[in-house]
């Protein structure tokens, strides 16, 4: 259970190590060696060696040579100094001679005050805390506690929170901690408020807006001839604008679209390099949309709409009603429609016609239906028109005709009646001849 628990909290700790490099510093020099290795060279001149040995090529570096107190050392009283990495070599005089492998500098440390027959260790800067998940570093006037939850110091009695870590949230320092990289006159600061390089800002958060660099700063992105530049005016990239806010005009692109918004509208223009304006040509298939319905369509159902309502009748001139079917195309619209007209008067009609898109491709049903009503009339003199005079003339011709029927029926009677008469003076000439007969031949 102890072993457990102290490789969980080495596991632990070790996520800190990178950040506790960075805030107290590190002078350790990559070595291209595993261990440290110590060997006599047979020579009292040279005396011992200290060697660099690479433990996965097999092959050794020698580091440095030291003739040690009485040219003799024990192993017994050697130790590695946990705290600033020397190696400590106990001499067969009771001296203690350390090597700073890092530096290559050797330091007498002098005769050991402890006596010959004691075996000495080093007290170790690193020690565990009161738990078992938890590592003290101290050097008897500060304590730094590494914990599975952070890093915190505790000096002279007050304890400073410097990392911490809660729910995947890590946090450096306070609401107030301040974190300094670099020394001199232009180090760099990190802080609640954001970055600043030697006391400019670099970035800085207030109210919930981030501010990159102060009112002319510029962040250029990329190197040689193309970079992209941003600052408080906009976007450009190898010198060309791509995003230029002035006068509370926004250009997109070199020459270019132009958005501003004036008196609660949005308006939009396009210029030339010259600054004149320019038409704007939605093209490659792109369509142009208002409220999802695309324009070009609808003007094509318009057209088709208005052609097939103007097919059909919108006066009666010749009868109390007149009714028709039509249909109109515009572009690719195709449509139908249906309407009558009807003659109230000779000075009044009324109309009405309904038409419909029969292949809407808008996406709405907005455009896809028109209608028309209306009415006619006439002011001051009638002029009769062709039409009204061929209408009077069929009128007079139906008139003749049937007085032509009627004289026709008359002539048919009278003819009749003369036959009848003319059969009556026949018979009644016999009668007379028969009396005159009967009288002579009395």
């Amino acid at each position: 259970m102890e072993e457990k628990s102290s490789i969980s909290m080495l596991t632990r700790v070790v996520k800190y190590v990178p950040l506790l490099l960075v805030l107290f510093g590190s002078g350790v020099q990559v070595k291209a060696w595993d261990v440290l290795g110590v060997d006599y060279s047979g020579s009292v001149l040279t005396g011992n060696r200290i060697w660099g040995i690479d433990l996965d090529a097999d092959t050794k570096t020698l580091l440095t040579t030291k003739v040690f107190d009485d040219n003799s050392w024990s192993s017994s009283g050697s130790y590695v100094n946990s705290n600033s990495g020397e190696l400590v070599i106990r001499s067969g005089a009771g001296t203690h001679h350390a090597y700073n492998w890092k530096t290559d500098v050797w330091r007498d440390i002098g005769a050991s005050s402890i006596g010959t027959g004691m075996t000495t260790f080093m007290k170790p800067a690193a020690s565990g805390g009161n738990a078992n998940d938890a590592i003290s570093i101290s050097n008897e006037v500060v304590d730094m506690l590494v914990t599975s939850s952070g890093l915190t110091k505790n000096e002279s009695g007050t304890t400073t929170n410097i990392i911490s870590e809660s729910s995947g949230t890590v946090e450096v320092g306070g609401s107030s901690a301040t974190l300094e990289v670099g020394t001199g006159d232009n180090p760099t600061t990190i802080n609640s408020e954001g970055v600043s390089v030697g006391g400019s800002n670099l970035i800085k958060e207030t109210s919930g807006t981030v501010e990159i660099g102060g009112a002319s700063a510029v962040v250029e992105i990329g190197t040689g001839d193309n970079p992209t530049t941003i600052s408080s005016e906009g976007v450009s990239v190898g010198g060309s604008n791509l995003i230029k806010r002035s006068g509370g005009t926004v250009s997109i692109g070199e020459n270019s679209l132009k958005l501003r918004e004036q008196g609660g509208r949005q308006q939009m223009w396009a210029t030339d390099a010259n600054g004149d304006a320019i038409d704007i040509d939605v093209t490659n298939g792109s369509r142009l949309l208002i409220n999802g319905r695309d324009v070009e369509k609808s003007i094509d159902n318009v057209g088709a709409l208005s052609a097939a309502l103007g097919s059909v009748p919108a006066i009666s001139a010749d009868s109390q009603f007149t009714c028709g079917l039509g249909g109109g195309a515009h572009s690719s619209a195709y449509a139908l429609s249906a309407g009558c007209a009807s003659r109230v008067s000779d000075r009044v009609s009324v109309n009405a016609a309904l038409a419909t898109v029969i292949n809407n491709h808008t996406g709405d049903t907005d455009d896809n239906l028109s209608a028309r009503a209306g009415f006619t009339f006439r002011l001051g003199k009638i002029d009769d028109s062709p039409k009204v005079a061929a209408r009077k003339a069929a009128e007079l011709h139906d008139k003749v005709a049937k007085l032509e029927q009627r004289n026709e029926s008359l002539i048919a009677l009278l003819q009749a009646q003369a036959s009848r008469l003319e059969r009556l003076e026949q018979l009644a000439s016999g009668q007379l001849s028969l009396m005159g007969d009967r009288a002579s031949s009395d």
